[in-house]
């Protein structure tokens, strides 16, 4: 398949930021469709003689070599181009094209970019390949190698567990992901009622996209004017202040995300987690902490 014919099944934006690297990907596959139409002539030229009766006789053609392993060859070549072209075309459902500035587009994260997403089948795991190419595009060098590797790494199952942390994740004004609230000691399965046993976190952990110290606790530091912080979870927020306002540091304990847990964070898709929502905030009420929720629109 030539690029030409990419940029037909896909929109042009998307093309003209991932079409460049196809050539370089998958080089070597690229020269199988020629291969392949020389090899049916070859075919149809011993067949010929065959037919007529010849058989001692000695025919080398342009691409004999590589009979065996042709259709193979190709087979593996389709799969890898509609995988890129599939996350692809989720990726342009995503970009705000407003944002991007294609001369900004790192060929060295399009390559590897293309390497990877090409061997992905997946929907789930596609459609997260596919916010990364979108938030790269949008903010360049925003996705580390490190966030890739373990993206990469990652299987449909612990991209599930991973998106329930992340829907569950109190969040500061700007969506940067702070702490899940433990409800308790994670250590000890306190979140396996809400999808999240600890056998699970470990999982997680393993994968270096959550801190491994379950008993961790997070310092806040209240607003010096109002004594409140100001959090918030997907599309809700509350106003935070403590029981005892002379106090402006104060400390929430649960789960912290690492560096790669936060970038790979701004891409997956939060869902409703209605019963973790509700625990939680019963957990920061029980833990001296009022709770006022907040019109999101007050918060900028």
């Amino acid at each position: 398949m030539e690029e030409l014919e990419l940029a037909a099944e896909a929109t042009p934006p998307i093309v003209r930021a991932v079409a460049p690297g196809i050539n370089a990907a998958f080089g070597t596959l690229l020269r199988s469709g020629a291969d392949r139409k020389n090899l049916e002539a070859d075919r149809a030229t011993v067949d010929g003689m065959l037919q007529a009766g010849l058989t001692d006789f000695r025919y080398r053609g342009l691409a004999m070599e590589f009979e065996t392993f042709a259709d193979a060859r190709e087979e593996e070549f389709q799969r890898l181009v509609t995988n890129t072209v599939n996350a692809a075309r989720k990726a342009d459902s995503m970009v705000d094209w407003s944002k991007v500035n294609l001369d900004q587009f790192s060929p060295e994260f399009r390559r590897r970019w293309i390497l990877e997403a090409s061997n992905v089948s997946d929907e789930t795991l596609q459609g997260l390949w596919a916010r990364l190419l979108a938030g790269e595009l949008e903010s360049p060098g925003s996705v580390s190698n490190d966030t890739m590797s373990i993206a990469r790494d990652m299987n449909k199952e612990r991209a599930g567990e991973f998106q329930i942390l992340c829907s569950a994740a109190l969040c500061s004004v700007d969506r940067t992901p702070m702490i899940v609230v433990g409800c308790g000691d994670p250590g000890a399965n306190s979140l396996q009622p809400h999808g999240l046993s600890y056998e699970i976190l470990m999982r997680l952990a393993h994968h270096r996209l959550i801190v491994s110290d379950m008993s961790t606790r997070l310092n806040f530091s209240t607003d010096l004017g109002q004594r409140r912080v100001i959090v918030r979870q997907q599309e809700s927020a509350w106003a935070l202040r403590k029981s005892d306002d002379s106090e402006p540091n104060t400390q929430i304990g649960g789960v912290l995300f690492t560096p790669a847990g936060k970038e790979l964070f701004a891409v997956v898709q939060k869902i409703p987690v209605p019963a973790y929502t509700e625990a939680m905030l019963q957990t920061l009420k029980k833990n001296g902490w009022k709770v006022t929720p907040t019109d999101i629109v007050e918060i900028y």
